[in-house]
Order: C-alpha cells, then sequence, then structure tokens
C-alpha cells in the first residue's frame, strides 16, 4: 500500500536538540568571536613606521608608553586634533553639523543643555588645546566636525567645552571622507557614496580608535543628561570584550 506522501513533522524534542546540539553552539561561538574581532582587531589596521617611543600614553594604562609603530598603526592616529584629543579624553564623540542646517538646531541645543555648566567642567575636555597639558585625563571631548560655509559661521556656531577642526586644514574634508559622513551639497566636492548624513554624532574609543556608537544624536534624546554615562557603559562592555578575547 502506498503511502500518503506526509512529510512527518519535527517534533519540539527534535528543536531543542538542534538548538542545544554542538552545531548550533558553534556556530553562536563564532558568530560572537566574529563580531569582537571587527571591533578589537581591525580598528589596528594601519600604517607602519620605525619602532621609536612616543610620549602618547595608553587610557587603558597611564603608565604604558606607546610606540610610534604601535600609534601610526591606529586608523585616526592621522588626524591630528582629533587624535591629540583622544590622548586626553576616555571618549571622543565627533558631531558633524552645520549652522545652516535645520535638522542641526535642534541637537546642538540638546548638546549644549546636557554638556553644561558642571557637567561641562567636569566631564568635558576644554576648547582651548593649549591648556590640555595642565589638566588630567578628561571623561568626554565634543570635536565639531564643521560644514559651516565659512570661518566665522563656525566660530558663531560653536558652543562651550567644542574643539573645532580648523577650517582652513584639510583635516575636516579627509575626516568627513574617512567618516563618509557630511551635507548633501558637499558630495561633488567629497566625491564619496555618503553614510551618514547632517547632524551626525560618532563616538570613538579613544585606546583602540574603534566606533562605539554611530547614534549619538538619538542617545542625547533617549538618555538626557545620562547619556555620558551610556557611552561609558559601551566602553566598559568593549574593554571587558578585550580583556576576555585577547
Amino acid at each position: 500500500m502506498k503511502g500518503t506522501g506526509r512529510k512527518k513533522k519535527k517534533s519540539s524534542k527534535d528543536k531543542d536538540v538542534f538548538l542545544c546540539g554542538p552545531f548550533f553552539r558553534n556556530a553562536v561561538i563564532l558568530s560572537v568571536m566574529l563580531l569582537l574581532v571587527g571591533y578589537v582587531v581591525l580598528p589596528f589596521a594601519g600604517h607602519e613606521e620605525p619602532d621609536k617611543l612616543t610620549k602618547r600614553q595608553s587610557a587603558a594604562d597611564p603608565n604604558k608608553i606607546v610606540t610610534h609603530h604601535e600609534f601610526n598603526k591606529l586608523p585616526l592616529a592621522h588626524f591630528p586634533v582629533v587624535s591629540e584629543a583622544m590622548n586626553h579624553a576616555d571618549l571622543v564623540a565627533l558631531y558633524f553639523a552645520a549652522s545652516w542646517c535645520p535638522m542641526s538646531t535642534p541637537v546642538t541645543q540638546q548638546l549644549n543643555d546636557i554638556f553644561s555648566g558642571e557637567q561641562q567642567q567636569e566631564n568635558l575636555l576644554p576648547s582651548n588645546i593649549e591648556s590640555w597639558k595642565e589638566h588630567d585625563r578628561f571623561p568626554l571631548g565634543i570635536v565639531y566636525v564643521s560644514s559651516d560655509k565659512d570661518e566665522e559661521e563656525m566660530k558663531s556656531y560653536l558652543k562651550p567645552g567644542w574643539i573645532p577642526l580648523p577650517f582652513h586644514t584639510n583635516e575636516r574634508t579627509l575626516l568627513k571622507k574617512h567618516f563618509r559622513t557630511c551635507a548633501k551639497v558637499e558630495l561633488p566636492i567629497l566625491d564619496i557614496q555618503r553614510k551618514f548624513e547632517l547632524p551626525t554624532i560618532i563616538i570613538l574609543d579613544s585606546t583602540t580608535q574603534g566606533v562605539l556608537s554611530t547614534d549619538g544624536v538619538s542617545d542625547l534624546t533617549e538618555y538626557g543628561k545620562e547619556t555620558l554615562e551610556h557611552w561609558q557603559d559601551l566602553l566598559s562592555l568593549a574593554r571587558a570584550a578585550e580583556k576576555k578575547f585577547t
């Protein structure tokens, strides 16, 4: 007698065996390891130069001197203002915005409201670069990557505690290309496939120079006065992952 042709359904027991089986466990472990490699290893790809000492210190270990060879392998080592800010702050927030951009206005107001007064004095790297050597390491540095029309517009838009990239240097342009973040009107000049538009806040880990978040704008709304604590939590998670897998 011929069969009915119906396929036998997998029982819940069969599903449990699959989910608890070695293949599934190994697949999950491999996925986690690949994600961690993307964060921990990839940020260190870069140029190699002679292995001589530099005065740059590690944020994770202030007593450790990082060699020139190690420093120049970091992805943002060749952006002078940004890399120097990272040398004096645990986290760096890159704020891509412009005074003429209506979407930037509320974000700028939020950023200024959250990091003002005592928050600015206690947590923000001072905007005066010359004074950095006189202070201990700060929790956060805010670097303004301007898309303003001219230097005067940029200066008038700056808020206390923001570190501006010099208007007439190519660091602003190269940083926009590096993160593929800019205003629409800049696309023909930059000649990039834009990934993020204005306004954008990118949070960087100063030790590895890896990206912790590209969604800093949403963080301001979601976490308010606790935004810095949220970014510090992301940094702590990254540190824990490094210790476990390196």
